[in-house]
Order: structure tokens, then sequence, then C-alpha cells
């Protein structure tokens, strides 16, 4: 039987309490499913950068090779996450040549994902890799597994980008949270992003019950 191709659409940036690592979901087009990404710290916060639209002041590795593809003629259209072994995503850049040709890639899935943001590319998976992958669509973010100071600190830190993408339920926790620990300027903040979505001005990417 032909393995499924399955376009991924969106992408929720999360915080991972029991690791303090970086986790990057990635949802199914018009679907429930998601795919749970995690790597080295710095990789990982490439491709959160690029999720939260931020522009970093140094040139990364994808941007590098994003601008050395267009150099040499290329189009680079596509990031498929092919397969999972021993736990792992793996990933292959597709691009046409100047030529005409096309050829494939083999990349670390976080630099993958942060080059296909960059350039605007199709991302996609395989009903397989879905398959093998059960066990991660129930993950759980815990942010309050940690100390309070570390969690504070998180919550400070956090760019307005990542709060637009957060659901109205976990906006709640953190507001409560910043009002239990006495940090008022936190609370003012997370109340004004609040007001703001509720007057439209933005909308959470995915609804607790699908994460």
């Amino acid at each position: 039987m032909e393995d499924k191709e399955i376009q991924l659409e969106e992408s929720q940036l999360l915080i991972d309490a029991k690791s303090r690592t970086i986790v990057i979901k990635l949802y199914e087009k018009d679907g429930e499913r998601n795919l749970a990404l995690t790597g080295s710290p710095e990789l990982m916060a490439a491709a959160g950068m690029e999720i939260a639209g931020i522009e970093l002041p140094l040139i990364m590795p994808h941007d590098t090779m994003l601008e050395i593809g267009r150099a040499l003629g290329g189009v680079l259209y596509k990031v498929c996450i092919y397969d999972l072994v021993d736990g792992k995503l793996r990933a292959r850049l597709h691009m046409l040549t100047s030529e005409g040709e096309e050829r494939t890639v083999e990349m670390n899935v976080s630099t993958a994902l942060a080059l296909a943001l960059k350039g605007e590319m199709f991302l996609t998976t395989y009903e397989s890799v879905f398959e093998k992958d059960m066990d991660v669509r129930q993950r759980k973010i815990d942010w309050f597994d940690l100390d309070e100071s570390f969690v504070l600190g998180m919550l400070n830190s956090a760019p307005d980008a990542y709060y637009e993408q957060c659901s109205p339920d976990d906006l709640k926790r953190y507001l409560d949270k910043a009002v239990e620990s006495e940090d008022y300027m936190l609370a003012a903040r997370l109340r004004e992003l609040m007001k703001k979505r509720e007057e439209g001005g933005g909308t959470p990417r995915r609804k607790d019950a699908k994460e």
C-alpha cells in the first residue's frame, strides 16, 4: 500500500518543563494529529524564532543553506519529515536544480524546519510517521513542575508571539501564576494580551484538546 504524504500546516512553540527544552508541534493540515520535535537547544531555538517571527541579528545555518541554494539557481520547495527511527524524526530537503532535476538532501529535522519556515516551503510527512509516533500525540507540557523563579523567568522572557499562539486556558493559568506570585507587571502584560485577543487582535492556533 502506498504511504500517503500529508501536508503539515500549523506549528506551535512550547517549553517542556520537565526537561527544560523547546518542543515544537507540527499539525497536519485540516486534522488533529501532530508531531512533536525536539533537538539540541541551539537548533530548536533557531526553529522556534522562525515560528515566532523573530529576526535574529545573526546568520544561522539555515539562512546560509537557503542563500546557497538560491545562488546556485536551485528552487528549494519542500521539506519532508519522512521517517521516525529510534525515537528521532528524519527529514529531507527537496529541491529542483537549474536544469530541472530533483535532488534531495538529508538534514537535521530542526534545521530543516527552520529552513522550510524561512523559505516558505511546503512541509510534509507520511502516514507511517504518524503511526510510529502515537505516544507523542499524548504529550502534555506542564510549566509548573519547576521551581517558581524559573517559571516566572520563562514567562517574563517569552515574546508576545508565543502568547498569541497559546490557548485561552493556558493564558489563564499563566495569569493566575503571575498573580499568585505577586508579579504584577507580568499579570498586567497578560491581561492586556488577553484583552486584545477578546477584541479580535489575535486567536490561538490550537485548543488544548488538540495538543
